[in-house]
């Protein structure tokens, strides 16, 4: 089971706050529907260097070369965001095309994922 964890950008430095469900509901005191717009949940996934996924991040993905439905792919490389989707998972989404892959590592033609940036403090990555 995964560990339910939000981020949250803190308004007086710009920086992210990182917390439990519990801290967020008792300690943070989130009560008003604004605060939960400023937070992002934790896929429950880790990127190649270790480092936690969460909704709103940038992440560089890599297919595998040579499956068949990557074998005829311009570019094996590609950028997406990282949103909760409707069936309850989380899903990247290709930057430009919004084409969606659901973020796990078993069944996948993702080779390997990495956070690079989010969409909060790198804009310039959503360009695609």
């Amino acid at each position: 089971m995964r560990e339910i964890k939000f981020r949250i950008r803190n308004k007086n430095n710009d920086r992210f706050d990182y917390y439990t469900l519990e801290e967020l509901i008792f300690s943070y005191g989130l009560s008003d529907a604004d605060d939960w717009k400023n937070a992002t949940q934790f896929t429950g996934l880790k990127d190649k260097n270790g480092r936690e996924i969460y909704e709103g991040d940038i992440i560089e993905c890599e297919y595998y070369p040579n499956l068949p439905t990557t074998k005829n792919l311009k570019s094996l490389i590609w950028h997406g965001i990282v949103e909760y989707a409707m069936d309850a998972s989380f899903h990247v989404y290709k930057i430009p095309d919004r084409m969606s892959h659901a973020v796990n590592y078993s069944g996948s033609a993702i080779k390997r994922w990495e956070v690079i940036g989010n969409i909060y403090e790198n804009p310039e990555l959503l360009r695609g």
